[in-house]
Order: structure tokens, then C-alpha cells, then sequence
């Protein structure tokens, strides 16, 4: 019976101007790709592990990020698994009101940021969805159906803790990091959000190159996200990656907020991302067709062997017997 134990050593970081974290003034850098792939590296370079090779687990803004990345060095990643990613959004996905918003030249910054904290305060208040915004890309917040309460802002994330939910999370950042909400803003300016089927294709050529580990793209997406379209998103994926190399798993009854609810099957996901329970399984396929030699003939010499070593030893054993009653008579007499 084989006996296994599986550890999983994880890195998790909050991007540039979030949660605990300061980052650069958006005034002077821009929040895109160049940036976030600098913290991955910095994060990467910090830790006391020696990381050669990894799997990058990416959700939403996260997935675009690790999408690009990964196209980038293709020597350090084993794994990729986005969930609900962002990165090839649709043209019809992003709202005119969004559009407007973060791309108006005549609106000073002051008023745009505003305006944005507006839209992502929840608190206690009634808040209408709006699936088309793109704030919703990274604040995951999507309502259901006939219910204008962002619902799954609204799930616990630790058991017993009524703080800690996404939209608390998200309006304790308003209130108390002021680099959060101008991060924001530079973010959806200029992060990988859209458009990224040119990165993306690196990736497959990486792939088919053998350039790196990375054998299949992991997409885990919400079958009622209003936001990552599952359908959209998979033959968007498939054409610019290759069939081949893209596994999709669409969650059944989930939104935007997969990884909160489900977060279950991603882990399974990972899991099996250069699992070496499945390497064992292989070897263990493979290892009987390696011999090509036919123990038969073998057996014949190796019984004649043992029936001769048995001769001889009933040989041995009658000299003994006739050696020892022929001392034993002459002591007698």
C-alpha cells in the first residue's frame, strides 16, 4: 500500500496598495504590468525558500496578473491556475459609465476618486448591481438575481468573525488606507486586464516549446459570474491557448465569488497540478512493459539446481549416519 503526504508551502501577498500594504504613489507610477510583476519577484526574493519552480494561483485582477507573469518566465512556473480571471474581458463587459470614468481627461483626480470610493462603499446601505462595472472585477462583488444586496460581499470569511467580509474588508480600506482607492484607479487604468490575447499567446508557445514546466492552463470560473462570462472566457481562453492546452472546470450555482464559496475545488485543483501521487500512478503503468526478458526458461535450470543440492545433502546426511554408528560400535566395545 503506498503511503503518501503531500505539504504545500504557499506565498500570499497583498497587491500594491492594499489591505496592510503601501505601494508607490499612483501619481508617478503606473499600477500595470511592469509593477505587479516586480512584486511577485520581490516577494519571491524575500522569502527564506528557495523557490526554483512553482504553481501561481490567480483570482480575478489576481488571474490577469499571474496570466502575465507567467508569460514572461516560463523557467519558474509549473502551475497555472486562474480563477474567474480577468485578461480577456470582453469590449461589452466594461460599462460606458466605467469607461467614462476611468478614462476622462477633463474630470480632475480628486473627483475621480470620489466618485470611485462612492461605488465601492457598501456599508450598511442597499447597494444596486451593476455586473458591467469593472470595479467588480476586484472587489467581487456580484448580486443575484431579483437581490440588489451584494450577497457574497457579505459571507464570513473567518468562522466566528462577522468583520470579515469582503465588503468590510473593502470599506475599512476606504476609510483608513488612503493609497487604496488611487492604487485602485491606476490599477484598472493600466493593469493586464483586457486585451491580453497577445500574452496569453506567449504562453501557448512556451507550452508547445517546452520553454518551461508549465504543461496546462487551470481555468476555474462561476457558471452565474456576471462579470468573467464562463462561456466567453473558456472559448476566449481555448483560441488564443490551444485546446489542448486548457482544462476548464465551471462551478455549478456560483458567481464572481468562487474563490470565497468554492474554495474547496480550487485547492483540489492545485493539488493535481504535478501531483506526485499521479506521477506514481504513471510509473506504475509504465514499469511493466520496461522488462522484456521471459522468466521461463529460468525455472527448469533453477529446479534441477535445488534437486541436486538436495542429493547432496542426503548424501552428506547418510555418511554422517554411517560415520556416527561406526564410532558409536567401536566405544562400545
Amino acid at each position: 500500500m503506498l503511503c503518501y503526504q503531500i505539504i504545500i508551502l504557499t506565498i500570499s501577498t497583498d497587491l500594491f496598495g492594499r489591505g496592510y500594504s503601501d505601494g508607490p504613489n499612483p501619481d508617478t507610477t503606473n499600477y500595470d504590468s511592469s509593477l505587479f510583476t516586480s512584486q511577485i519577484l520581490l516577494a519571491l526574493q524575500s522569502s527564506p525558500i528557495h523557490w526554483s519552480v512553482f504553481t501561481i494561483v490567480g483570482y480575478s485582477l489576481g488571474g490577469a496578473i499571474a496570466a502575465d507573469f507567467t508569460s514572461y518566465f516560463p523557467s519558474l512556473v509549473r502551475g497555472l491556475v486562474l480563477v474567474a480571471p480577468s485578461g480577456l474581458i470582453r469590449k461589452n463587459r466594461i460599462s460606458i459609465s466605467s469607461k467614462m470614468l476611468y478614462n476622462s481627461s477633463w474630470m480632475p483626480e480628486w473627483i475621480v476618486r470620489k466618485f470611485v470610493a462612492s461605488k465601492l462603499w457598501t456599508g450598511r446601505k442597499v447597494v444596486e448591481s451593476d455586473p458591467e462595472a469593472v470595479e467588480n472585477a476586484e472587489t467581487t462583488t456580484t448580486a443575484s438575481e431579483g437581490d440588489k444586496t451584494y450577497l457574497s460581499s457579505n459571507q464570513m470569511l473567518l468562522p466566528g468573525n462577522p468583520h470579515s467580509t469582503v465588503s468590510s474588508v473593502v470599506d475599512w480600506q476606504i476609510q483608513n488606507h488612503k493609497g487604496f482607492v488611487p492604487a485602485f484607479i491606476s490599477t484598472i487604468r493600466h493593469a493586464p486586464i483586457q486585451n491580453q490575447q497577445e500574452r496569453w499567446a506567449v504562453i501557448r508557445e512556451n507550452i508547445e516549446n517546452r520553454a518551461g514546466p508549465l504543461k496546462e492552463v487551470w481555468l476555474i470560473l462561476g457558471e452565474t459570474d456576471p462579470v468573467i462570462n464562463a462561456d466567453e472566457v473558456t472559448e476566449d481562453a481555448r483560441a488564443v491557448l490551444g485546446e489542448e492546452n486548457v482544462r476548464v472546470k465551471v462551478l455549478d450555482g456560483v458567481g464572481h465569488e468562487v474563490a470565497i464559496e468554492r474554495a474547496d475545488d480550487i485547492v483540489r485543483a492545485v493539488r493535481r497540478v504535478g501531483s506526485k501521487p499521479e506521477e506514481v500512478r504513471e510509473q506504475q503503468e509504465v514499469a511493466p512493459e520496461v522488462p522484456e526478458k521471459d522468466p521461463k526458461p529460468e525455472k527448469p535450470e533453477k529446479a534441477e539446481k535445488e534437486k541436486k543440492d538436495k542429493k547432496d545433502k542426503e548424501k552428506k546426511s547418510s555418511s554422517r549416519r554411517k560415520h556416527g554408528s561406526s564410532h558409536a560400535g567401536s566405544s562400545a566395545k
